[in-house]
C-alpha cells in the first residue's frame, strides 16, 4: 500500500523501494505535517475500502501482486472500477489475462511488463480514459510480440494439470464478473468444484472412466471439469458417481443465477455419456469464448488462421 502511494505521488517506475527509502518517504511525505497525514489516511481508508473488491481476490489467484498498485491508484484517483467497469473490461481484465497468458508459456518479461505497468500508472494519474489506456495496453503488446500467446498454446494450457488451479480457475470468475455487470460478484463466496471429483468413487470406474492415475488427473485439472458453485458441495456426495452429485447441483445452481455464464453451464448428460471427450470439448469452448469474448484478448492471443 505505501509502494502504490508512492507511486501515486511520484514515479510509477518506483521498484527498489528498500527498508531505508520507505522509512525516507514516510518521514518526509507522511508523517513530516498533519495535512500530510490526512492526506495519507484519507487514501489508505481507500485502498482497505478496495480489500473486499473482487478484483483483489482474482490478482491474487494469478499471483500477480504488481496489478495491486494500478488498482490502488485508480482508487486513489477515484475510479471505482465497479461503477465505472470500462476500467474493468479495458485494463484489469486484460492485463490479467496478459498474466494468466504468460503462466501458461512459462515466460518472465521482467522489465519490460514493469515499463507497461508503469505506462498505465502514468495514464491514469493523466486522467486517460479506460478506452485510451486499452489502446495503449494494445499498442505495447503488438510493438512487444512477446507477450503474445499462441492459440492452441493457449487452449492447451486450460488443459495442463501442470498449470496451476488458480490460473484455470480466474477464467471463469472474470466470466461471472464481466457477465453481472448490474452487481458485484463476491468472488470469495464461490466455490470451485470438480465435477469428476479428486478422489473418484469407485463407481466412475466401473462407468469407464481412467483407473490409470495420470489420466485421471488430465481430466480432474482440466478447465472442462471446473464448475463454480455458490456453496460447497455436500460432503457426503463430493466424490460419488455423477448421478448423485447432479442431484445436488441442480439444487445448488437454481440458487444464483449469476453464475449461469455460458462459460460456466455444462451439460451434464453429455459429461456422464462422453466423458473425457466432453471435458476437451469444454474445454475448447472456453479457450474460444475467452479469443471471442474478453477485451484485447485477440491482440493476447495469436490465432494463425
Amino acid at each position: 500500500m505505501i509502494l502504490s502511494y508512492y507511486k501515486y505521488l511520484y514515479s510509477s517506475n518506483a521498484n527498489d523501494f528498500d527498508t531505508i527509502s520507505v522509512m525516507a518517504f514516510l518521514r518526509n511525505d507522511v508523517v513530516s505535517t498533519r495535512e500530510r497525514f490526512q492526506k495519507f489516511a484519507n487514501t489508505l481508508n481507500v485502498i482497505n475500502n478496495l480489500t473486499n473488491n473482487p478484483m483483489a481476490s482474482v490478482i491474487n489467484y494469478i499471483n500477480r501482486p504488481q496489478l495491486f498498485d494500478i488498482l490502488n491508484i485508480m482508487g486513489m484517483e477515484g475510479i471505482d472500477v465497479f461503477a465505472r467497469r470500462h476500467y474493468l473490461n479495458y485494463v484489469m481484465f486484460p492485463l490479467c489475462l496478459l498474466s494468466i497468458a504468460m503462466t501458461i508459456k512459462k515466460s518472465n518479461p521482467g522489465g519490460i511488463i514493469r515499463t507497461l505497468y508503469s505506462g498505465i500508472i502514468d495514464r491514469v494519474k493523466q486522467g486517460k480514459t479506460a478506452i485510451e489506456i486499452g489502446e495503449f495496453i494494445s499498442a505495447f503488446i503488438n510493438d512487444n510480440p512477446e507477450f503474445k500467446i499462441d492459440y492452441d498454446t493457449f487452449e492447451n494450457g486450460l488443459g495442463d494439470r501442470n498449470v496451476k488451479q488458480g490460473i484455470k480457475k480466474t477464467i471463469l470468475f472474470i466470466d461471472v464478473i464481466m457477465k453481472n455487470s448490474s452487481s458485484v460478484v463476491n468472488v470469495d463466496s464461490i466455490n470451485l468444484e470438480h465435477i469428476y471429483p479428486q478422489k473418484p468413487d469407485p463407481q466412475w470406474a466401473t462407468e469407464n472412466w481412467p483407473t490409470n492415475s495420470d489420466e485421471q488427473k488430465d481430466i480432474i485439472n482440466n478447465i472442462g471439469n471446473y464448475l463454480l458453485l455458490n456453496e460447497e458441495v455436500n460432503k457426503r456426495i463430493k466424490n460419488k458417481y455423477i448421478d448423485a452429485k447432479v442431484v445436488e447441483y441442480n439444487r445448488i445452481i437454481s440458487q444464483d443465477l449469476s453464475l449461469g455464464t455460458e462459460m460456466n453451464t455444462v451439460d451434464f448428460e453429455r459429461f456422464k455419456n462422453e466423458r473425457k471427450n466432453y471435458v476437451v470439448e469444454r474445454q475448447k469452448a472456453i479457450a474460444k469464448n475467452v479469443y471471442d469474448n474478453f477485451k484485447l484478448a485477440q491482440v493476447i492471443i495469436q490465432k494463425n488462421d
